[in-house]
């Protein structure tokens, strides 16, 4: 921590993996699971790979660990490693299941991995979650429209459009399906 508080990045990062070799299972105040990938991150140029594994690792030896769960998604997110950040999305589900950025996240991350059917199961949680979010309804219609349900597509896009009726998106993409 002194190393990292003086901005010998280099440094703090050898103490801090020297540290996690030694008692590799520690949790406690100043977790190398929570300092590493911030350090990792602010090296020129950043090293997020090992950034992301070091989150990765923080889940893998505390499974109720729901910050690095959580951080973790987001670097997955930011770096497009969307296998990543669905295993991610889970784990911090298993812990917290309501956080809607997370189920949104995820929706996202198997949006990219085509698993239509999991991401259909993110979005609608989300729209359990909050029923009023216009952008999660759209993508739910995404979703349905991508699995061929016409139906349930056009129920979602409706539900965006009573919510929002000036955005064109949902207006487009009623139109679209109510054509087809």
């Amino acid at each position: 921590m002194i190393y990292k508080k003086e901005g010998k990045t280099t440094k703090a990062i050898e103490a801090f993996e020297a540290a996690r070799k030694s008692y590799p299972r520690y949790v406690g105040a100043d977790n190398p699971h929570h300092e590493l990938p911030e350090l990792y991150a602010d090296m020129e140029p950043p090293q997020l790979g090992k950034a992301l594994q070091v989150w990765r690792d923080g889940v893998k030896i505390n499974s109720e660990d729901k910050e690095a769960a959580l951080e973790g998604l987001k670097l997955a997110m930011k770096m497009k490693d969307y296998k990543a950040a669905a295993e991610f999305a889970m784990a911090h589900i298993e812990i917290d299941p309501y956080l809607l950025d997370v189920h949104k996240m995820a929706g996202k991350a198997y949006m990219e991995l085509k698993d239509y059917a999991h991401a259909a199961r993110e979005y609608k949680v989300a729209a359990v979650i909050d029923g009023q979010d216009i952008e999660n309804w759209m993508n739910l219609a995404r979703v349905f429209k991508e699995q061929g349900n016409k139906e349930e597509a056009l129920k979602a896009a409706n539900k965006a459009h009573d919510i929002d009726q000036t955005l064109k998106e949902a207006k487009d993409l009623i139109r679209e399906l109510e054509n087809k």
